[in-house]
């Protein structure tokens, strides 16, 4: 490559490493994101293995450490909110894993990321794209036009990269049978580094608070045996189908209902499973959830 011009599309946490590593080697980097900011929040997610290495290579392992999910209590409940049983301690102190705020990864990253000034498009995303052997050419959603030598998908398991150069998404989805929804909910009950849950009838509802904050995370997980149609931004769908689902639950699900609607904003998905013989094209890659995690 002369120019090495790289466009990457999502700024979550593969988006986000790629542009760091990619800055490092003298590559120029842009990132398109179409929320209007970097997106906290999300579920507890392990830095274990590989990544360990990694996040050492780029000085944020010690920081992420200090967010670590260590003592953290995990309380099984009944429908009348009493405790039927509990794990004392979920962390593993004789190894440098890290269960972390999916939140507090994606924000270390993008300390890194501003660092470096690579430029970030917020609020845009790609439109089409047109390759041929040396570059692609691609018209964003607002309208403006640019040339890059790579193209990175770094946009998530309903990655918009991938529907541009491969085909539509069913092609290449294997659905694992559950639904899940994650919101915050404010701390009212004081938790602090706990986790409550309470199942019945496959579905599951589960609050857990990492630190001391006024917010606690907040999930309901129902099984289908048949995948739900319906469009992963459609928030208001969603939390129909979710109030109907867990409308009858007892213990702490009520309060956790209310909470889903008065939240702003929700995030509710498939656990779903993404195949394909190959993850690039030409001057396109895929990485992360958009090649081949499964989500949750």
């Amino acid at each position: 490559m002369e120019n090495k011009r790289v466009l990457i599309s999502g700024a979550s946490i593969a988006g986000l490493t790629s542009a760091y590593w990619l800055n490092n080697n003298g590559f120029e980097v842009t990132i398109v994101e179409k929320a209007k900011e970097i997106r906290g929040g999300g579920y507890p997610i392990d830095v274990r293995g590989s990544a360990i290495n990694i996040s050492k290579m780029m000085g944020i392992y010690d920081s992420l450490k200090t967010k670590s999910l260590d003592n953290m209590k995990i309380k099984f409940l009944d429908r009348k909110n009493n405790l039927v049983g509990q794990l004392p301690d979920t962390s593993m102190k004789e190894y440098d894993d890290i269960e972390i705020p999916r939140g507090y990864l994606t924000n270390e990253l993008y300390k890194l990321v501003k660092e470096e000034n690579i430029n970030i498009l917020y609020g845009d995303s790609i439109k089409s794209v047109i390759q041929n052997t040396t570059f692609a050419s691609v018209e964003f959603e607002s309208g403006n036009k640019e040339i890059y030598d790579l193209i990175i998908g770094a946009d998530g398991i309903h990655s918009n990269t991938r529907k541009l150069t491969f085909g539509h998404e069913e092609n290449y989805t294997k659905y694992l049978g559950y639904n899940f929804t994650g919101f915050s909910m404010a701390n009212n009950l004081n938790m602090y580094k706990e986790g409550w849950i309470y199942s019945e009838n496959a579905k599951t509802s589960v609050m857990y608070a990492t630190k001391d904050e006024s917010f606690i995370h907040a999930f309901l997980v129902f099984y289908e045996p048949n995948e739900l149609l319906v469009n992963h931004r459609d928030e208001e769908k969603q939390r129909e189908i979710v109030k109907e689902k867990f409308k009858d639950l007892e213990g702490i699900t009520p309060n956790m209902l209310k909470s889903l609607d008065e939240e702003e904003s929700i995030f509710f998905d498939t656990t779903t499973q993404i195949i394909m013989d190959t993850w690039s094209k030409n001057n396109i890659v895929l990485v992360g959830d958009a090649a081949h995690a499964p989500s949750f």
